[in-house]
């Protein structure tokens, strides 16, 4: 090693806590096949989260930096890394590093960041401040590389940034992570138009009706829907996030009833489903058995219709996906209440779904956990859920009460009695737990051959005459989901409220009925 080599490999071991490069090499090998520590790019392939997203979205290049930062910024990303930051949150970080690298160049400095003198904080700072940035981001950035300087203990140039006026980012989140309702309906509207390509339609009303992620939509197979009888269908989407290092993709099955608004869907996936098959004998290997592989479309705004061009098939990419609809929405006038062009991200759709859930009094963030392919609940109820504070600590305190105590969450199998309300309670707060009059509780009817609450409906279900007030007391309270339902004009929410009450007052009918019979 020569002595070079060794000064950074003794700055490095410094950087990360004394520890060996070797130890950090293989470290490093948990997230990339080829990369080594010394190289000056780094790609993280054992991170790629499916055949739709760019090697660009996992590869760091260490090239720019000044040859007495490159290992301090390296020993950065590993350590976020290991804290298992997305790569995306990584790269942002990393720009905002270069912001401060082409500031210094425009301004014939090519001193290592820790030469940088604390003047150079104001200048940096309106420089940031006076560019073509959006407002989030010129937070973001400067807020990026505050924590930066920390890590690198760059004291002086830290507390001079952290002594300018740094608007805050978390003000700038309520106001774009959410579609304005007018902006959905407008869009509705749009995607119900035939003139779009089926894939594109698709795409959207998986979106807008599923909380996922742009990337794990574009990652669903063929082979994603299947027929559970019943008129229900189930639906697989890989998730990842979640899913340890990020690579091991998980799959989540999703049962969906084939009606109303949800019957639109179906029938868009299976249509999409056809197509792809179709072009699986021309498609390439890796490219094979995906939904979403497809031949690019020309727009003739003349003719306001797509055209198929003569070009090789291709999977779907999310940032493809994102530019090709906030194009259509500028072709077509999608505009904000304001009146002004309405800028769309698909990653938004994914916090209205939760939202709009969550809101709707109908799901709990148990079961949102379920749909989203998350762990605990920490992610959903401080970045998804869009609520007034007081709403949010309200139902946050609830939920906590709701789920207290080991034995309510772990119950399965056991007896129970009424009286134990606690425990009773904590069993109901489960996803998939239901309560079956004072017969007792089925503590996951995901195993239900008729699957998610199919229990009154079916022809073996005997009901207690005694638990007339209980029945009663169900169809009070889908009554009341209704009116909640037709309140935020959920549709899905409606027709599972609607079926509900059919259900409840079926049993009400036949005990009331069979208590009449039984007095004549």
């Amino acid at each position: 090693m020569s002595n070079n080599l060794a000064n950074q490999a003794n700055t490095i071991k410094m950087d990360l806590g004394g520890q060996s490069i070797d130890e950090y090499e293989q470290i490093l090998k948990t997230y990339s096949t080829f990369s080594r520590f010394y190289d000056s790019k780094w790609i993280l392939d054992k991170r790629y989260t499916g055949r739709n997203v760019r090697v660009s979205n996992h590869q760091f290049i260490f090239a720019p930096y000044h040859s007495r930062d490159v290992m301090t910024v390296k020993a950065y990303v590993l350590n976020l890394l290991v804290s298992n930051y997305s790569s995306a949150s990584i790269l942002g970080r990393l720009y905002a590093i270069k912001q401060l690298l082409r500031f210094c160049q425009s301004h014939n400095c090519v001193f290592a960041m820790r030469d940088l003198q604390s003047s150079i904080a104001p200048m940096y700072y309106h420089y940031i401040m006076n560019s073509q940035l959006d407002e989030q981001t010129k937070a973001r950035v400067l807020k990026n590389l505050m924590l930066y300087l920390k890590y690198a203990n760059l004291v002086e140039l830290h507390d001079a940034l952290e002594r300018q006026d740094i608007p805050d980012e978390s003000r700038y989140h309520n106001g774009n992570k959410l579609v304005p309702q007018n902006v959905i309906e407008q869009l509705d509207t749009l995607f119900l138009n035939d003139n779009i390509p089926i894939e594109y339609q698709c795409i959207y009303w998986i979106l807008r009706l599923i909380p996922n992620r742009i990337t794990e939509v574009l990652s669903m197979k063929i082979d994603c829907l299947t027929d559970i009888g019943h008129r229900r269908y189930m639906l697989c989407i890989p998730t990842f996030k979640q899913s340890g290092q990020y690579y091991r993709g998980e799959f989540k099955g999703i049962i969906i009833e084939y009606s109303g608004i949800a019957k639109g869907l179906i029938d868009t996936i299976r249509e999409q489903i056809a197509i792809a098959q179709s072009l699986q004998a021309e498609a390439k290997g890796a490219d094979q058995g995906f939904l979403f592989i497809h031949r690019p479309k020309m727009y003739h705004r003349k003719l306001d219709s797509f055209f198929e061009q003569n070009r090789p098939l291709t999977l779907i990419k999310y940032d493809v996906f994102n530019a090709w609809i906030q194009r259509h929405c500028l072709r077509k006038g999608i505009v904000d209440i304001s009146g002004q062009p309405y800028t769309l991200s698909s990653h938004q759709f994914r916090h209205n779904a939760i939202t709009e859930r969550l809101n709707s009094g109908f799901f709990n963030l148990l079961e949102i956990c379920y749909l989203l392919g998350h762990k605990n609940v920490t992610m959903p109820y401080q970045a998804y859920w869009h609520y007034s504070n007081e709403r949010r600590i309200e139902k946050g305190k609830l939920l906590r009460e709701q789920i207290s105590g080991e034995e309510s969450l772990n119950f399965k199998g056991k007896i129970i009695k009424t009286s134990q309300t606690r425990v009773w309670t904590g069993i109901l707060s489960k996803p998939f737990s239901h309560q079956i009059g004072n017969i007792g509780i089925c503590s996951d009817i995901s195993n239900c051959n008729v699957k998610v609450f199919d229990c009154l409906e079916c022809v073996n279900f005997t009901p207690n005459a005694e638990d007339l007030p209980y029945f009663q007391n169900q169809l009070n309270e889908w009554e009341k989901k209704l009116n909640t339902a037709k309140s935020v004009k959920y549709n899905f929410l409606i027709e599972t409220a609607q079926k509900q009450i059919r259900a409840n007052q079926r049993v009400i009918e036949k005990i009331t009925s069979e208590r009449k019979r039984s007095h004549l």
